[in-house]
């Protein structure tokens, strides 16, 4: 079970809801909120678990009449907030699968402890879920050994996509223990990309690819949860390794063949 750092107001349970499968979860959502707002039980967080590829996301929903205010989403990766998260919750908006109790929260006087879940914009279910498509067209715009082309936004979905696709293996005490675990799973597992995930003081992101015993690419994830880079010679990977504000160890097997092939340049 995930440990929950999204955290909330002062609040009361006032009703709880249920999503099923079969229906996208942004029509859900949206009925829900309509069902709120007539009843007059807003503003709102609704608070539930998805389940991205079988591992559970905590999701925290920030709510008024018929718009999203903000949200705060939390993975093995840890807790994204306000547009850092829109990528993942945009891939559970759309996601028709998801089945799950729905808590309506209210809450007293924490509006201002909920800043930092906020949008740049409030926005609807079914925009958000539309952000999935776009997202992905973006990214598949360049060819499978185009990477080094990219701009930092499209590096940035791209991670966004690798971070929803990758599974938990363990976490680790060291940078180093972890690569070299990685790299013993990889040798055992040929055809498997893993990444070890390296997460900073700030906020920032280094992702080590491994395959085949090789670390093949290293790419930054800015604090922002928007921006992406690859990591060159001018940042060898020894001294990533050795930096001391290194808060979150994580190694991690991706399940994206898309992914694999922009990220390695097959």
């Amino acid at each position: 079970m995930l440990k929950e750092r999204c955290t909330l107001p002062q609040y009361e349970t006032r009703l709880v809801d249920m999503l099923t499968s079969g229906i996208p979860v942004y029509k859900q959502l949206s009925t829900l909120l309509s069902k709120l707002k007539a009843e007059r039980l807003e503003p709102a967080l609704l608070r539930f678990y998805a389940y991205v590829r079988g591992e559970p996301v905590l999701v925290v929903i920030w709510a008024r009449g018929d718009s999203l205010l903000g949200a705060c989403v939390e993975t093995g990766e840890g807790s994204f907030q306000g547009d850092r998260c829109l990528e993942i919750l945009s891939q559970i908006m759309s996601d028709t699968e998801t089945m799950a109790l729905v808590e309506v929260l209210s809450f007293k006087g924490g509006e201002k402890e909920l800043g930092r879940y906020k949008f740049s914009r409030p926005m609807s279910p079914e925009k958000i879920a539309e952000m999935s498509g776009e997202a992905k067209k973006r990214v598949e715009k360049p060819s499978p050994t185009a990477l080094e082309s990219m701009d930092g936004i499209q590096i940035g979905l791209l991670l966004s996509e690798v971070i929803v696709a990758s599974r938990l293996l363990f976490t680790a005490k060291t940078p180093s223990d972890a690569l070299r675990r990685a790299r013993n799973l990889s040798r055992r597992n040929q055809g498997s990309l893993f990444r070890v995930a390296l997460i900073t003081r700030d906020g920032g992101m280094y992702n080590i690819f491994v395959k085949a015993g090789r670390v093949k690419r290293v790419l930054h994830l800015s604090p922002s949860g928007i921006e992406g880079r690859i990591v060159g010679e001018e940042e060898p990977l020894k001294e990533i390794l050795k930096r001391d504000d290194i808060v979150r160890i994580t190694v991690y097997r991706v399940d994206c063949p898309r992914c694999e092939k922009l990220i390695l340049g097959d």
